[in-house]
């Protein structure tokens, strides 16, 4: 073999089938070192195998419809297959789907038994998708959140710290609708006068929207 000075030890109980050779027992190969490969080959669909392909690549190959496991101490942890993609054994643990990924679409979750929650991409921008919708996205910069989703900061009661929201950055508004009222809840808002400036707006429980300022 290329690489090698050592002259090759002829191996008994081998069967020559034409194409390929047969150990005449059906027991383990045991090997002192690596395998080594001199020529790709294609690789042929329907075989399971391992070898050098015609891209200079290692390949493993089965079937269709079968899975490549990965086990230690004979248990299998993890697998491969067309369908699925990359998956642990775990029913809830995570996977890697074999599909194209999207606003919509997770192709990375965390729970295989639910495949519609995980992160997805648009382009340049990262989505993290709850049960096919998506919730936030990331990207250029910006931390953007979909679907009207609401963004509790620390809990019930409680600053998001000891010293309340911090911000290094201006907070902007765009305006909207004037949401409505909530117990026990101020939300500020931006809209329209209805003359095309910027209103500055709180809306407590009860009550009209109050304005706090507005463009000049």
């Amino acid at each position: 073999m290329a690489g090698h000075s050592v002259a090759p030890v002829a191996v008994s109980h081998l069967i020559d089938e034409g194409g390929s050779y047969r150990l005449l027992a059906a027991k383990p190969l045991d090997l002192d070192d690596h395998i080594t490969w001199d020529t790709g080959v294609a690789t042929v669909a329907g075989a399971y195998s391992i070898g050098r392909d015609t891209n200079d690549h290692i390949t493993i190959n089965v079937p269709t419809g079968k899975v490549i496991d990965f086990a230690i101490n004979g248990t299998d942890h993890f697998h491969i297959d067309a369908t699925t993609g990359f998956y642990a054994s775990n029913a809830n643990a995570g996977a890697v789907l074999n599909e194209a990924a999207s606003q919509t679409n997770p192709t990375l979750v965390p729970d295989r038994s639910d495949v519609t929650t995980g992160i997805g991409k648009t382009g340049a921008l990262l989505d993290l998708i709850v049960s096919g919708a998506a919730f936030l996205e990331l990207g250029g910069g910006l931390a953007n959140f979909k679907n009207n989703a609401a963004v509790n900061l620390g809990s019930a009661g409680n600053d998001f710290s000891s010293s309340g929201l911090a911000l290094d950055g201006a907070l902007a508004m765009t305006e909207m609708t004037a949401p409505t009222g909530a117990a026990n809840i101020a939300k500020l808002f931006a809209q329209d006068n209805g003359a095309g400036k910027t209103q500055l707006m709180v809306i407590f429980g009860t009550g009209s929207a109050i304005q706090l300022a507005v463009e000049a």
